[in-house]
């Protein structure tokens, strides 16, 4: 007895009138799962290669200043600075401008004494004039933001689905230990009375002995039902780490009929599906990738035109420029990137190809499986109405001497038989709920 009554006693300290419910666990778990924040961390690196990759077309600035004094008549000195201005594609608009002087200078460096001012453009020729390097880095990098993007959609989903499962099987555990702690807290007092009564010789022995036994019973029950809330604690706090520790939430009621009121669409949009977002970044991305290796069939050349000026007047001086041409052999390297960029095209259009065909058997399974189990629910909840109804007028019987502690005792275990299961039978509901829910990336606002 004492040890029911510290066990009861510090479950109750437990409670807090700050206590917060199942969307309030599940908005905390997202946060702070493991998955969901290493996702959050996938999706900033996305977009700090973006910027990376952007980084090849950002303007940049130049200098140079060289020279050697090692005597007099054999020292010189050579100066540029180059504004580099990256446009679409793989064109570049370069603002040059040299001066050199001095014996020792490289004949190819000889300038005018005023120096020369040059503007030029870099063209590469070919399809490399749209699917440049550079250009193709930031359309990779685009996509691997969308890509983790969609990863972290599709890990909040599950990471909310888990937490309500562990919610709900934690206030399953807790509202059977209640129900247990309940009918002890009876049981006790009416073993009191009956002693009572005996001593006093106006009960049969046979009585009280049924009814310590129940008792006894009844005390098992309560001590399995609270260590299986126990261990669902842990399991939920543990969820949350170790910020979790120390939470106080609120179980879900289970007698009032609150899964009627759950929104939820039977028939949504699958194209929106978190899983089928998600496979459709990666076809977008392995698209970017097939085309430009598709255009980067043939090594085109490059071409570097400047037009060069006097730089201390409008006269032109000249122009220079620069033709590179690589050319492979037998283009082996490109062969291969092609086919690899092929064969995972495939293998995304494959994935999503087996996710769209799960798709269809799932709603036909939450077509199926929706109905029934509401209609179960609501068998259950008749069925706790009736055997409470039951073991009440039994104790009425019992009360006017109709009735035995043996029948009595029947129709209450019946009726906390039928209160567990219902609550059960509410607790698969709500994670058929959950999984199509998170299936189907619905924004569920849970009771």
């Amino acid at each position: 007895m004492r040890r029911f009554v510290f066990c009861l006693v510090y479950l109750l300290a437990t409670l807090s009138i700050t206590a917060q419910g199942l969307n309030e666990y599940i908005s905390f778990a997202v946060e702070k799962a493991w998955a969901f924040q290493q996702a959050n961390l996938h999706v900033y690196q996305a977009e700090a290669n973006l910027l990376g990759a952007r980084a090849a077309f950002d303007p940049q600035l130049s200098l140079l200043d060289r020279g050697k004094a090692a005597g007099a008549g054999t020292g010189y000195r050579y100066q540029e600075a180059e504004v580099r201005l990256p446009l679409v594609g793989g064109m570049a608009l370069n603002a040059t401008g040299q001066w050199g002087s001095g014996p020792w200078l490289n004949p190819e460096s000889r300038l005018p004494l005023s120096g020369l001012a040059g503007l030029g453009l870099s063209v590469p020729v070919g399809p490399q004039l749209w699917y440049s390097e550079s250009q193709q880095k930031v359309n990779v990098a685009q996509r691997e933001v969308a890509v983790a993007k969609a990863e972290l959609y599709v890990i909040e989903q599950e990471v909310a689905k888990e937490a309500l499962q562990r919610f709900v099987a934690w206030s399953v555990a807790r509202r059977e230990r209640e129900v247990y702690t309940a009918s002890l807290a009876r049981l006790e007092a009416q073993l009191a009375q009956i002693r009572a009564s005996y001593s006093l010789g106006a009960s049969a022995r046979k009585d009280t002995l049924e009814l310590f036994a129940y008792k006894v019973m009844r005390q098992s029950q309560f001590l399995q039902a609270l260590q299986s809330e126990q261990a669902a604690l842990q399991v939920l706090q543990s969820f949350l780490g170790p910020e979790g520790a120390g939470r106080q939430w609120q179980a879900l009621a289970f007698e009032d009929p609150f899964y009627q009121f759950v929104g939820l669409r039977g028939n949504p949009a699958l194209e929106q599906a978190p899983k089928r977002q998600l496979w459709e970044a990666k076809q977008n991305q392995a698209r970017t990738q097939l085309r430009f290796e598709q255009m980067q069939r043939w090594n085109a050349p490059n071409v570097n035109v400047i037009g060069w000026q006097y730089a201390d007047s409008f006269n032109p001086y000249g122009s220079s420029w620069k033709v590179a041409w690589d050319i492979p052999g037998f283009n082996r390297k490109n062969r291969s990137e092609r086919q690899l960029a092929s064969l995972y095209l495939q293998e995304m259009t494959l994935g999503q190809d087996f996710f769209d065909q799960e798709a269809l058997n799932r709603e036909v399974q939450w077509s199926q499986q929706w109905p029934t189990s509401l209609a179960n629910v609501q068998t259950m909840y008749t069925q706790a109405a009736t055997y409470r109804e039951l073991w009440e007028l039994e104790e009425q019987s019992f009360a006017l001497g109709y009735s035995s502690v043996f029948m009595k005792n029947q129709r209450e275990l019946a009726y906390l038989d039928a209160l567990i299961n219902r609550n059960q039978a509410v607790a698969a509901h709500l994670q058929l709920l959950a999984e199509w829910a998170a299936f189907t990336g619905q924004q569920v606002q849970w009771p």
